[in-house]
């Protein structure tokens, strides 16, 4: 796995206004590839767990992690998978969508450079294509310190 550096850190806090939820978060590396999967243009992540977990919400519902910013990989626009869980069932999949101005800012630094930038906008995305209305994470931040994000994902209790 790739060395990442503080300026590549992202923490994420998460509302769900639910006290005891699960969250568990999936993320790609800077080159795009994820843990516990196979068959990624070259890469087997089989066996591995990296840049996953499963954190519990506060008695306010948020929940907060601290990552890498995702990279990318064909075809998808920069995203984070999320899955929440309520009593150990699984109530909710989704996905958080990125500003793609801060992405850019950010597969122009460090260990992203080398793969360069995503060729998948958001708009084009086969799962963000109608819209991230719901999923755009609020973030502030730049390259050099780092970036904060916020999102409110609702759920069906």
């Amino acid at each position: 796995m790739e060395k990442v550096s503080r300026r590549d850190a992202l923490t994420v806090f998460a509302g769900i206004a639910l006290a005891g939820c699960g969250s568990s978060p999936t993320s790609p590396t800077s080159t795009g590839h994820y843990s516990e999967y196979s068959g990624q243009q070259g890469y087997d992540g089989t066996g591995e767990t990296y840049l996953r977990g499963v954190q519990t919400t506060n008695a306010a519902g948020q929940v907060t992690f601290t990552t890498i910013y995702p990279g990318w990989y064909q075809g998808r626009a920069t995203h984070v998978h999320v899955e929440i869980y309520v009593s150990g069932a699984l109530v909710k999949t989704t996905q958080i969508a990125f500003p793609e101005s801060i992405s850019a800012a950010v597969y122009a630094t460090g260990v992203y450079a080398a793969k360069g930038q995503n060729t998948t906008s958001n708009g084009s995305d086969g799962v963000f294509g109608d819209g991230t209305t719901y999923e755009m994470l609020s973030i502030a931040g730049d390259t050099s310190s780092g970036y904060v994000g916020t999102l409110t994902i609702g759920i069906a209790v």
